[in-house]
């Protein structure tokens, strides 16, 4: 079949690109699921290594715990963090992504007195699958400050939920 052929063909077409195509795909929500969540800042700035800009993303962590969702493990890098995040009922991973980066934007942002973009737009989500897979995302969230030589252990990092089971909800989930 020749390619004008192909393009004129229903299957043909699928495959043309498309002048109008969205640049994103359209988010998949897996109800009662535990995503992987990495969020970046814009231009990948360092902007949580300052102390008092990380416990602001740590108290955004810490308030969609209250009634969005449930936090399995967190850590907050000087310019992205990670979470192992389940949504409660009547929430989706989109809003709680978007509850903590929104609250942290505008708590650090007043800080630095500025406006604009903290964060990237978006951010990126892994449905965990399984226990050996929740497991392994915990210890790889962990380890991320010691690999990147912010801490000589994964607990002394003071922005990460190693070690302190009362940050977390991981007991409830599993």
């Amino acid at each position: 079949m020749s390619s004008k052929a192909a393009a004129s063909s229903p299957v043909g077409e699928a495959f043309q690109p498309r002048p109008t195509a969205r640049k994103h795909f359209h988010r998949f929500y897996v109800e009662n699921q535990c995503y992987h969540v990495v969020s970046n800042t814009i231009r990948r700035e360092r902007i949580f290594r300052d102390r008092t800009h990380a416990q602001v993303l740590v108290d955004a962590i810490q308030f969609v715990r209250r009634d969005r969702a449930l936090v399995l493990s967190y850590v907050v890098m000087p310019d992205h963090f990670h979470a192992l995040i389940v949504p409660r009922e009547g929430c989706n991973i989109s809003q709680v992504a978007q509850s903590i980066k929104g609250y942290s934007s505008r708590l650090v942002n007043r800080k630095l007195g500025r406006r604009g973009a903290l964060w990237q737009s978006g951010f990126y989500d892994h449905v965990v699958r399984n226990e050996a897979e929740l497991r392994e995302t915990l210890a790889y969230i962990h380890r991320d400050p010691v690999v990147a030589g912010l801490a000589p252990d994964e607990e002394s990092y003071e922005f990460s939920s190693a070690g302190r089971l009362n940050m977390v909800d991981v007991n409830a989930y599993v």
